[in-house]
């Protein structure tokens, strides 16, 4: 998650198999150029939309202790339409894009293959 923007608050990272977690500091924000899943396993995280093509952003919820984001980005590689700001401490777990289309590859795989050795008998 090196790719945070904003005031720099990641106070511990590890990797475990394919996801990343990050412990944060509050105002730590996530803009729209990240295109990670990302899971809030604890901690209190803002999302501001803005309200018009180039207006101002608004709060519109705040994930508190659960929660995940980004997930339109991830699937489409589009830029994200919300910016996430940290209120408190938190751990966040995240996705790259290239890990998420491995997996995806890799289960779509198995699936055809499923279907085709069903088809073949």
């Amino acid at each position: 998650m090196e790719r945070v923007e904003g005031t720099v608050a990641l106070l511990h990272c590890c990797t475990v198999e394919l996801l990343h977690c990050c412990t944060v500091e509050p105002s730590t924000t996530w803009t729209h150029t990240l295109h990670d899943l990302l899971f809030a396993s604890t901690g209190k995280f803002d999302v501001f939309v803005a309200t018009t093509p180039k207006g101002p952003k608004a709060q519109v919820m705040t994930y508190d202790g659960q929660g995940s984001f980004g997930e339109l980005s991830l699937m489409y590689g589009k830029p994200r339409a919300a910016t996430i700001v940290a209120q408190t401490n938190g751990v966040l777990w995240s996705l790259e894009r290239r890990a998420f289309r491995r997996l995806v590859m890799k289960s779509s795989a198995k699936s055809l293959m499923g279907t085709l050795k069903s088809v073949v008998r």
